[in-house]
């Protein structure tokens, strides 16, 4: 029932972090609990709460990940960045992972009363107290070394990071304490949460009373079942757009398209148990994965090798710039493809699973939503194949040229923004709606 899971996705929070590092990425822990909950949240309000918190995290710890990457070719004197990261963070922590975790104990205590399963109640307060002993340790004992750049080696009274030289003779010294004692405290705190879990996961009178209570009441619903394998889906291709955007910055793009293409991919393997359309999606989503993150290499290449080193001699350049236009014009037509597809897949969807099946007046009045999602989609189509073109063929004329147009935003750059914003606009509204009338039909 996912036990196992929120086990696996436990160990994952239990080292220290150092500042925005995290060895054991955090995101993945949420993402496992996450799987875990997929069916526990059915049976519990609590649990339900719970899952959506920890969802919240994921997308905040992906942002720590991302911060870390950000921080790398920062000078060390600019710290006041670092500074600004970690205390964002530990707010974002303090407002929602302690608020997962409640929600968390509180869904196994009431699976505990629902279904007199005693087990649940076993250690279950000990288990709790150390998770906010731990939790609160750890994001208090993370952020006291960089707060010591608020304060000047002088002490001359400034408390301001832009007046701080150097690291204070203290920072060693917290950082030396964060590691041993959160360390020490992630142990203890796993050494009695996971027992705990691979209790109930164990417990065969409770694994038998969930699923024949998850059997009847949830899984023999299609309606419901459906919606659910719909969700995540929903979000992975709203998410992927955002990536649709070119963004560059010094010759590469910062919002790669391999993200865009990913997030589809990831998208189709739940859509193809709901329709065999998804099946090309799939395919076509695998490639532009591989060709996007080619491009991106091969972009990445040319910048570090001919902007940063300043090299000018044009015909080297161009022979180097090549395989990037190239590239760049076969992943924009295959951003094309995918649309093209994704627009039918959902104009399956809308016929499947929207409409009524009797002839009255309520049937005529989901006839015409069923147009109007038909339009959206006609919509979001034009959109995409426009932003896609746009791509193509910014790619065909920099080749043609041998221009370094993709080397800085310039005024083409900001028409083919205006247009992939436009299709994340349009895609937004299509999948989220029909999604919202599928929920109201079957729910």
């Amino acid at each position: 029932m996912g036990f196992g899971c929120i086990v696996a996705g436990l160990i994952f929070f239990f080292n220290p972090s150092i500042n925005v590092i995290d060895l054991l990425p955090d995101f993945i822990g949420c993402l496992l609990i996450i799987v875990g909950l997929s069916k526990l949240s059915y049976l519990s309000p609590a649990l339900n709460d719970a899952k959506s918190g920890f969802t919240k995290m994921f997308a905040v710890y992906l942002g720590k990940l991302v911060s870390m990457f950000i921080l790398i070719p920062v000078p060390e004197k600019e710290y006041v960045w670092k500074l600004i990261f970690v205390f964002v963070f530990a707010v974002f922590e303090a407002i929602f992972l302690f608020r997962a975790f409640d929600d968390l104990y509180n869904g196994v205590s009431y699976l505990s009363t629902k279904h007199d399963h005693k087990a649940f109640y076993r250690d279950l307060s000990n288990v709790r107290s150390i998770t906010y002993v731990f939790l609160g340790a750890r994001l208090v004992l993370n952020l006291l070394p960089e707060l010591t750049y608020l304060f000047s080696e002088e002490n001359s009274g400034m408390v301001t990071a832009w007046q701080t030289g150097e690291s204070t003779q203290y920072y060693g010294i917290l950082m030396l304490v964060n590691l041993f004692f959160t360390t020490i405290l992630g142990i203890v705190f796993l050494s009695m949460a996971l027992p705990y879990f691979s209790r109930l996961k164990k417990n065969q009178d409770i694994q038998s009373g969930l699923k024949a209570y998850y059997n009847e009441h949830i899984a023999s619903n299609e309606g419901l079942m459906l919606v659910q394998k719909l969700k995540a889906p929903v979000y992975l291709l709203i998410g992927a757009f955002f990536f649709l955007p070119s963004l560059p910055f010094t010759g590469v793009n910062i919002l790669p398209d391999f993200a865009f293409f990913l997030l589809i991919l990831l998208a189709s393997f739940p859509l193809t148990s709901v329709t065999e359309a998804a099946k090309p999606l799939r395919i076509l989503s695998a490639v532009g994965t591989a060709v996007s993150a080619l491009y991106f290499a091969f972009s990445l290449y040319y910048a570090l090798e001919f902007h940063y080193a300043n090299i000018v001699k044009v015909t080297e350049a161009y022979s180097a710039f090549v395989p990037v236009a190239i590239t760049a014009v076969i992943n924009a037509l295959l951003i094309a493809c995918v649309i093209v597809f994704l627009w039918k897949l959902i104009g399956k969807l809308i016929d499947a699973h929207t409409g009524l099946d009797t002839d009255d007046e309520q049937k005529q009045r989901f006839d015409g939503t069923r147009e109007a999602l038909h339009a959206m989609n006609r919509s979001f189509l034009l959109s995409g194949i426009g932003a896609s073109l746009s791509h193509a063929l910014m790619s065909g004329v920099v080749c043609a040229t041998k221009s370094t147009l993709l080397l800085k935003i310039s005024q083409y750059h900001f028409v083919d923004i205006a247009l992939s914003l436009l299709c994340l606009f349009f895609a937004y509204r299509v999948i989220s709606t029909l999604f919202d009338k599928i929920r109201y039909k079957y729910l």
